[in-house]
C-alpha cells in the first residue's frame, strides 16, 4: 500500500486501564498504517502505562496537566502528521476509519466526519447515531457540537490556522473547538458512514458533570456572541427534530432489543 499523509492520534488518559486495551486494538488494527499514536497520561496510578508499553508504535507521554485539552494540545505540539484527531481512552476506531478520512481530505477537505456508533460498557451495539452535512447555521441553534468528536479528523493547516483547544473548559472544549474550526472558510465534508464507536459509561466526563458541562456551554456561547435569540430556539429545536427523525430507526431497534433480552 503506498504511503500516504501521517495521521496523528492523540489519547488523553488518567486511569484509564478499563478500555485502553480495546481503544489502542481499534487503532493498530487499521488498514492505513501511516499513522503516529501519542497517549498523554496526566499521571495514571493504575497499570495503564503496562498496557501502554505492549504497543511499540505508542509514545507515551507523561506530564500532570489541568484537564483533558491541556493534554490534547501537549499531545498536538508533539505530533509530527499532516492529519490530525483525538481519540479518548474509551472510544474505538473501525478498521478503516483512517484510510476513510484521509481519502476525503485528499480531496480537498479541511475537516471530515462520519457517522458514530454508539456501544455500551462491554462494547456490545446501542445504535449508529447518523449526521447531517455540516451547517454553520445548525451549529451556532444548539448547545453541542453538531458533529462526533470521535469521528472527526482535520489537517494540520487548520489546526494551525485556528489555533489549539482553549484549555479554560474542562468538558465542552470540543464545543468551542469545532465552532471556530468549522467557520467560514473552512470546507466541511460528512461521510455518511461509521468512523468510531463511542462508549457509554457511567464514569465518562460527559456523563459526570453535566452541570458544569451546561455553564461551560454557556462560557462558549458568550464567547462567539451568539444570542439566545426566539430564532436561535426554534431553529435549535427544527434541527433536533430532524436529528430524531434521522435516528428513529435505530432508536427503535435498540428499544426492541431491550425488550427482546429482559
Amino acid at each position: 500500500m503506498p504511503k500516504g499523509p501521517k495521521v496523528s492520534i492523540i489519547t488523553p488518559c488518567l486511569n484509564g486501564e478499563a478500555y485502553l486495551k480495546a481503544t489502542l486494538d481499534s487503532l493498530y488494527a487499521q488498514t492505513y498504517d501511516a499513522f503516529e499514536h501519542l497517549v498523554i497520561d496526566g499521571g495514571s496510578t493504575d497499570s495503564s502505562h503496562q498496557i501502554v508499553a505492549q504497543y511499540p508504535r505508542t509514545k507515551l507521554v507523561v506530564a500532570s496537566d489541568n484537564g483533558m485539552y491541556e493534554a490534547i494540545n501537549r499531545g498536538f505540539d508533539l505530533a509530527t502528521g499532516d492529519v490530525f484527531a483525538y481519540l479518548n481512552a474509551d472510544d474505538l476506531y473501525l478498521p478503516d476509519s483512517l484510510q476513510r478520512a484521509v481519502d476525503m481530505l485528499a480531496d480537498g477537505a479541511d475537516l471530515v466526519y462520519g457517522d458514530l456508533e454508539l456501544i455500551d460498557p462491554k462494547g456490545a451495539p446501542i445504535y449508529t447515531r447518523k449526521y447531517f452535512p455540516y451547517g454553520d447555521r445548525w451549529m451556532r441553534s444548539v448547545d453541542y457540537s453538531t458533529i462526533p468528536q470521535p469521528a472527526t479528523f482535520w489537517t494540520k493547516a487548520l489546526h494551525r490556522r485556528v489555533g489549539p483547544f482553549d484549555a479554560r473548559f474542562k468538558l465542552a472544549g470540543d464545543f468551542d473547538f469545532f465552532l471556530r474550526a468549522c467557520a467560514p472558510p473552512a470546507r466541511v465534508v460528512h461521510l455518511p458512514r461509521s468512523l468510531a464507536k463511542f462508549r457509554i459509561h457511567p464514569d465518562a466526563l460527559s456523563q459526570k458533570a453535566l452541570d458544569r458541562m451546561r455553564a461551560e456551554v454557556d462560557q462558549i456561547l458568550d464567547k462567539h456572541g451568539i444570542k439566545r435569540t426566539l430564532e436561535r430556539r426554534l431553529t435549535g429545536l427544527a434541527f433536533q427534530t430532524a436529528m430524531r427523525a434521522l435516528n428513529l430507526p435505530g432508536m427503535l431497534w435498540h428499544s426492541a432489543r431491550k425488550r427482546q433480552n429482559r
